[in-house]
């Protein structure tokens, strides 16, 4: 889904000039390096982004491949001389294990934000309650209280998507790096 909306790439490092000689071929391991943005939403939005990375020949993660990858020498095009290494893992297991680690990341994070935004959701829940139902109880037409119950549940539904709290992972870009080395 990501390489159809054009948000994934494939580059290759490029070798320092002199040190790959006509005869000699260097190995080069597959990452898939993926950045997530993570949402923490309620009435208050925060969001925290995430470069990591996951060799396909070994399964190693790298929660810090965006920042090696700001200092290297990419090209799109296979350099000369190189060769690359089997991927033991295919792209869709690299990218289930990184969403594993984020989750588990996340799992241990602190939610003190979100028992302060259900508290905040109830006191409004509470607020609007107390201002609808005495209109509702003392409305003798049948059309006006079905008209004051109906904004009633309306406003409750606005509050309950405003205050609850939510966390979402949306995957901003990825891309496949081959890179010296095996590992």
């Amino acid at each position: 889904m990501v390489r159809q909306g054009g948000r994934c790439i494939t580059l290759f490092e490029e070798p320092p000039k002199g040190q790959t000689g006509p005869l000699s071929s260097y190995p080069y391991t597959a990452w898939l390096g993926v950045n997530f943005k993570v949402g923490y939403e309620c009435d208050v939005k925060r969001e925290e982004l995430y470069g990591w990375g996951i060799s396909l020949a070994t399964g190693v993660i790298d929660e810090h491949f965006l920042e090696k990858m700001k200092s290297l020498k990419l090209t799109p095009r296979l350099p000369s001389n190189i060769h690359l290494l089997k991927n033991g893992l295919s792209l869709r297991k690299g990218m289930t294990q990184l969403e594993h680690t984020l989750e588990r990341r996340l799992k241990n994070t602190d939610f003190s934000w979100a028992v302060e935004a259900e508290e905040r959701r109830q006191d409004e829940l509470e607020r609007i309650r107390l201002y609808y139902e005495p209109m509702v109880e003392a409305c003798e037409d049948a059309e006006q209280r079905a008209a004051l119950t109906a904004r009633f549940e309306q406003r409750a539904a606005e509050i309950d998507w405003q205050y609850r709290p939510r966390v979402t992972l949306t995957v901003l870009n990825c891309g496949l790096f081959h890179l010296p080395g095996i590992d």
